[in-house]
């Protein structure tokens, strides 16, 4: 599933990308982003507007007072989503958007794993996303979960378990977030694996990605793959 992504626009572009209300926000570009870090997401805000929030990427239940790391809930599959106690409450009322660039996928070539950067060719989008709240620890935490579908032709060569993040298209953006009129079973219907054809992806140097480091390195092509 997806386990690091990039998230390189600036305030002003999400502003404009996402129609989004509220003050501005201290955004700086995030190339190799992890679990457990901070990311920002897009939710429904006040007046059906939309706003900019932090979250942490893996998802803490209301029970909780912090990331559990026996369970992986910084990924949450499409076609369980109403089944599952920590995902069906968010699901329902807590829908949310994750701003993408680009994310990594690593791939067993010989004794080593190569990572890859798959993007859209026409450029950042948005993921599918459940947001929560949780009230157990000194402060409140606001996390959340990237929903994953099944993997295209494509995403499957790399992904071992053939999984790929739910991209949705801009027309869906609105219903997705829509929590008061549109229901679960309506907004399942607009996970869907992307088309092939319109992904790219390079292979990138593990010596930035796989280190905890957050450098525009992290993304370039790799031009030449070791021999192996």
């Amino acid at each position: 599933m997806c386990g690091r992504f990039s998230q390189v626009l600036t305030w002003r572009e999400l502003h404009a990308l996402y129609s989004l209300t509220g003050p501005e926000r201290n955004v700086v570009p995030r190339y190799n982003i992890r679990p457990t870090n901070q990311v920002w997401i897009v939710r429904a805000g006040e007046d059906d507007g939309r706003e900019l929030a932090s979250a942490v990427w893996w998802l803490v239940p209301p029970w909780a007072d912090k990331p559990d790391q026996r369970f992986a809930m910084f990924n949450a599959r499409a076609e369980t989503l109403s089944e599952k106690k920590a995902f069906a409450g968010p699901f329902r009322s807590r829908r949310c958007l994750i701003p993408f660039t680009g994310w990594y996928e690593w791939r067993a070539e010989g004794k080593a794993k190569q990572p890859y950067y798959l993007a859209l060719r026409s450029g950042p989008f948005a993921v599918a996303g459940l947001w929560e709240i949780s009230l157990r620890a000194a402060a409140p935490i606001v996390s959340c979960t990237v929903v994953t579908v099944p993997a295209n032709d494509l995403v499957a060569k790399y992904h071992p378990k053939q999984r790929m993040p739910a991209i949705l298209k801009p027309e869906d953006w609105g219903p997705w977030l829509d929590t008061k009129t549109v229901t679960p079973e309506f907004a399942a219907n607009l996970l869907a694996s992307w088309p092939s054809e319109e992904m790219t992806v390079h292979a990138v140097d593990p010596r930035h990605v796989n280190a905890p480091i957050d450098t525009p390195l992290a993304i370039e092509k790799w031009k030449t793959l070791p021999a192996r």
